[in-house]
C-alpha cells in the first residue's frame, strides 16, 4: 500500500519538481513539503525526492522564510514545513539557520501593544491571553492553532541541529510559549478549533479533537 501511495506521488510530480494540491495543478510549498516528507528515505524514489528538494530550496525568500508558492513571493507559515524537512534530511546550513531565525522572530499581532490595549478595553471580543507568543498564517495576522502546531514541530526538531546556545534557548522559550497558547485556546469540552474558544461571548465548537505538537 505504501509503495502504491509513493508511486502516485511520483506520477503526479510536476515538471518543476513540486506538487500541487491536486494532480496537474501548479506547485505549492505545502503539498510539496508533505510529499517530500513522505518520500524521504524510501528506496527507488530518490530522484523524485531530489527534484522536489531542489525546488523547495530555490523558493526560500531573502528574509529566510518560504512563500506559499513561486507566484506569491511573500513570507508564509509554510516556513515551518521547510524547516521540518531540513531537520528530517539533516541539513543545517545557512538556509536552515535563516528559516529558524524567521520562525523565532515571527509572532501573532496579539503580542503587540495595539491589540493589548484593544483587548483590555473590549475583553469580550475574544477570550485569550495575549501574552503568549504563537504563530500566524502570515506576518501581520493573529496567531492560530494550525500554524502554531507546525512551528512547534519544526522548532522541536531543530534542537539537535542548532549549535548556537542562545538560539537554542530562544527556540525552547518559543516552544513553551506556543504550547501555553494552545492550552489557553482549548475549547470547553477539551477539543480545539482554528483559533479561539470564545468570541463575542459565544462558545466556539471544536473542529480538532487533539493538538499535534507532541
Amino acid at each position: 500500500m505504501m509503495e502504491a501511495w509513493l508511486d502516485f506521488l511520483r506520477s503526479t510530480q510536476n515538471v518543476d519538481g513540486g506538487w500541487g494540491f491536486f494532480p496537474g495543478k501548479k506547485s505549492w510549498v505545502e503539498p510539496t513539503a508533505y510529499a517530500l516528507i513522505a518520500m524521504h528515505g524510501a528506496p527507488g524514489y530518490e530522484a523524485a525526492s531530489e527534484r522536489g528538494w531542489k525546488l523547495l530550496r530555490s523558493l526560500q525568500l531573502p528574509d529566510g522564510s518560504w512563500p506559499p508558492c513561486a507566484a506569491v513571493p511573500e513570507p508564509d507559515w509554510t516556513t515551518a514545513l521547510a524547516v521540518t524537512l531540513h531537520c528530517q534530511r539533516g541539513v543545517s546550513d545557512a538556509a536552515f539557520q535563516r528559516g529558524v531565525a524567521w520562525l523565532l522572530d515571527t509572532a501573532g499581532i496579539e503580542n503587540g501593544w495595539q491589540f493589548r490595549i484593544t483587548h483590555f478595553l473590549r475583553p469580550s471580543v475574544v477570550e485569550l491571553d495575549p501574552s503568549f507568543e504563537a504563530w500566524p498564517w502570515r506576518p501581520g495576522n493573529a496567531s492560530w492553532i494550525e500554524p502554531t502546531v507546525h512551528a512547534l514541530v519544526a522548532l522541536k526538531k531543530t534542537a539537535k541541529l542548532i549549535d548556537n546556545p542562545r538560539l537554542r534557548d530562544r527556540a525552547a522559550f518559543r516552544v513553551r510559549q506556543g504550547e501555553k497558547m494552545i492550552l489557553d485556546r482549548r475549547c470547553a469540552d477539551g477539543g480545539w478549533n482554528y483559533g479561539n474558544r470564545k468570541v463575542l461571548g459565544s462558545i466556539c465548537p471544536p473542529t480538532r479533537r487533539l493538538p499535534l505538537w507532541r
